[in-house]
């Protein structure tokens, strides 16, 4: 009798013993099932939509300072509007590079412009560079000379300047540098003809009329400065001959 008490209470531990080892294993199982399956639907981690638009623009050669293709915005010529475009840039070994780029203004006006530069030369010390710049600037405005100039009397120009320019730098010691300069600009202007033939009565709005006027110059400067300054003709000073 007592044998079979043992064996009985043996089979009992047993039994509770081994419950909770098959409900343990159950659940494993239940648990790899289900990461199975969502394996299953997993793609390749990455950055979302937004994360990749994000890159693009930090990549771009403006933020980034690296090569390639970049957005371009800003003004074409006073009074034209917003203006975007593309430019290229492509830099080369010992400071040298490439950078071209267009645009186009809200008023139709166009600009496509080039500057290149050459290697540094004699140790870094001498550098030379260009620049070509075409624009085609639609309805500048025009008010006259100085002090006869008037609100009232504003005439409308399609203005039209190609400008090349050449520099030589050279820098003899630390934060010293001598710039050697020489410029051509040709440029015409044709009277703006309006849209609307209303505008045509206006005051100094002799739209009818189509008036060119070319224009040639040439000079060369120096400077001891560091800062490029360009000085380009302004629609209400430039003498038209």
């Amino acid at each position: 009798m007592a044998t079979r008490h043992l064996i009985a209470r043996a089979l009992l531990v047993v039994l509770i013993v081994a419950a909770p080892s098959a409900a343990q294993s159950t659940r494993v199982e239940a648990i790899a099932e289900g990461q199975a399956e969502k394996a299953k639907a997993l793609g390749v981690e990455g950055p979302s939509e937004a994360e990749q638009i994000i890159r693009r623009v930090l990549s771009s050669p403006l933020l980034s300072g690296g090569d390639g293709i970049y957005p371009w915005f800003g003004s074409i010529y006073g009074g034209t509007g917003l203006a975007i475009g593309a430019g290229l840039l492509k830099r080369f070994e010992s400071a040298a590079y490439l950078n071209l780029h267009s645009g186009m203004s809200l008023n139709n006006s166009l600009m496509m412009r080039g500057a290149l530069a050459s290697p540094e030369l004699w140790r870094g010390k001498l550098q030379l560079d260009a620049s070509a710049q075409w624009m085609s600037a639609r309805g500048v405005s025009f008010y006259g000379f100085g002090q006869d100039s008037d609100a009232r009397q504003r005439e409308r120009f399609d203005f039209a300047p190609v400008e090349l320019t050449g520099n030589l730098t050279i820098e003899p010691r630390r934060y010293v540098s001598l710039i050697g300069s020489h410029s051509f600009l040709d440029f015409k202007t044709t009277r703006y003809v309006t849209r609307f033939p209303a505008e045509a009565d206006a005051p100094g709005q002799a739209a009818a009329q189509a008036v060119l006027v070319g224009y040639r110059a040439e000079g060369a400067g120096a400077s001891g400065d560091a800062d490029r300054e360009q000085v380009k003709p302004g629609s209400e000073s430039a003498e038209v001959p």
